[in-house]
């Protein structure tokens, strides 16, 4: 990666033309909550006795990696002294901290430049991940080897339930391992749906709940996260949202279970050109281990009540 591959505007300014840039940083999100660019920041060599102004809040910043934007939203902190510490927040996490009660299990997706998206599931990998040197705590804070659907098997002429019924889909690996974890899911409010659709919606949800949570985000290199045709990846392409399948499984992950891969949703990535060839990455569902993730997930409550 050359340096001058990774730049940033502040709207629509070079930031290179007001002082020196360094320690690049920014990060994506994927999962219940604001999906597109998440965090980022940027040191400037920007003497107070030029600050006129400019880099207040409010503000937009841009990353951008060879021309393509990679990050957009508004400054929420200039810091002090030399470098000076600026910070942003992505357009999907501002207009997601501004929603005063989002519904649990909502979503909104922001792309860098602010136009919206619908964030939706990948169905197929794009990327391998050697994963043979990764040390991946995992928890069974919300571990099921078993999804048991409730569904609408018969409404009356105005459209009201009659008649419900159920369907299992289970993982046998994961019950083998873990033993019998039932999770409930309620697809009454979908309506008078058959047999087929029931069991299809239980068996995604076993499929994302038989897997165990890691327990931290894992760094990983670029000669490790391969592009399909098994390149070294180009890490800024990396976004949360993509699917990973990961090969070489430690035992503490995906070994136990005796398969060859396993496909993980990235929920959450970051990318700093302090170390521009590794990359932080963790899935969609990370087990409440740190102080950070705890404050987090409290904060996501309060307003998921307020």
């Amino acid at each position: 990666m050359r340096p001058g591959d990774i730049f940033v505007k502040v709207d629509g300014v070079h930031l290179r033309s007001l002082g020196h840039v360094s320690r690049v940083k920014w990060g994506t999100r994927y999962g219940d909550g604001p999906c597109g660019p998440d965090l980022a920041s940027v040191d400037i060599d920007f003497p107070a006795r030029e600050d006129t102004g400019f880099l207040r809040m409010g503000r937009t910043l841009e990353v951008y990696d060879r021309g393509l934007l990679r990050f957009g939203g508004p400054i929420t902190s200039t810091g002090r002294g030399a470098p000076r510490l600026i910070e942003a927040k992505g357009w999907a996490r501002r207009d997601w901290d501004a929603t005063l009660a989002p519904e649990p299990g909502a979503r909104i997706g922001r792309n860098p430049d602010r136009s919206e998206f619908i964030p939706t599931a990948p169905t197929a990998p794009t990327l391998l991940l050697d994963a043979s040197d990764l040390d991946i705590g995992v928890a069974d804070d919300r571990l099921f080897t078993r999804v048991v659907a409730e569904y609408v098997t018969a409404v009356d002429a105005e459209g009201n339930t009659t008649a419900t019924s159920q369907v299992t889909a289970v993982d046998s690996t994961a019950e083998a391992l873990f033993g019998e974890l039932p999770f409930p899911l309620d697809l009454t409010p979908l309506g008078l749906i058959d047999t087929s659709t029931a069991l299809s919606y239980a068996q995604q949800q076993v499929n994302e709940f038989a897997i165990p949570e890691w327990t931290s985000r894992v760094v990983t290199t670029s000669d490790r996260l391969l592009t399909m045709n098994g390149h070294a990846s180009h890490l800024p392409d990396v976004k949360a949202g993509q699917m990973v399948r990961m090969f070489h499984m430690p035992s503490s992950y995906g070994g136990l279970r005796r398969v060859a891969a396993t496909d993980v949703v990235l929920g959450e990535v970051e990318f700093s050109t302090d170390t521009p060839d590794e990359i932080t990455i963790a899935p969609a569902r990370v087990a409440v281990r740190s102080i950070a993730d705890m404050v987090r997930e409290l904060g996501e409550l309060r307003r998921a009540a307020a």
